[in-house]
């Protein structure tokens, strides 16, 4: 197993495999925060006009919308479908399990800073999901989608989760 966490997206990085239970550990354990410097990850639901949320693929989706960041920015792919989006000086567009597009920060020292990072990425994605058809909205749930309707996104590790969440419960999914 090699592993590599750069906000809450995956992407490809040390691959020296981790071979015991105490290496695992140490690769999760809390870090110690740079004083004075705040990161922040804000999740936006991609919504259709009809108030449903957007399908992660095909066209009009979430991954249309994110290609059409492309260059200068860094595509992140799994299995052959983009993922995430790295963003030339920092930061990055992602995706969270239940479809949501995620903008995250580098730690920044200054609120101002921050409030930068956010707006251009921000601007930038919504441009582009308006020329998908769909909006993003800062909900924490789509008012309109049950569990069936939520979208599939292509990450490994979101699978495992949803079949998990699935066994435990009937709103574990819809709670992802």
């Amino acid at each position: 197993l090699a592993l590599h966490h750069s906000m809450s997206t995956y992407q490809m990085g040390d691959q020296t495999p981790i071979r015991s239970r105490s290496q695992l550990v140490d690769y999760f354990a809390p870090r110690s925060p740079v004083a004075g410097r705040l990161g922040v990850e804000w999740e936006l639901l991609p919504v259709k006009p009809d108030g449903r949320l957007a399908a992660y693929d095909g066209p009009e989706g979430v991954e249309e919308a994110l290609a059409r960041l492309g260059p200068p920015h860094e595509e992140l792919l799994e299995a052959g479908h983009i993922t995430a989006v790295e963003l030339k000086g920092g930061g990055m567009v992602g995706l969270e399990p239940g479809g949501q597009v995620e903008l995250a920060t580098l730690p920044l020292a200054r609120l101002a800073e921050v409030r930068a990072a956010l707006e251009r990425p921000l601007s930038m994605i919504e441009r582009s999901a308006a020329a998908s058809g769909f909006s993003l909205a800062p909900w924490g749930v789509a008012p309109e989608n049950g569990e069936e309707d939520l979208p599939d996104v292509p990450k490994a590790r979101y699978g495992v989760l949803r079949d998990h969440l699935r066994a435990a419960g009937t709103l574990g999914r819809r709670m992802m």
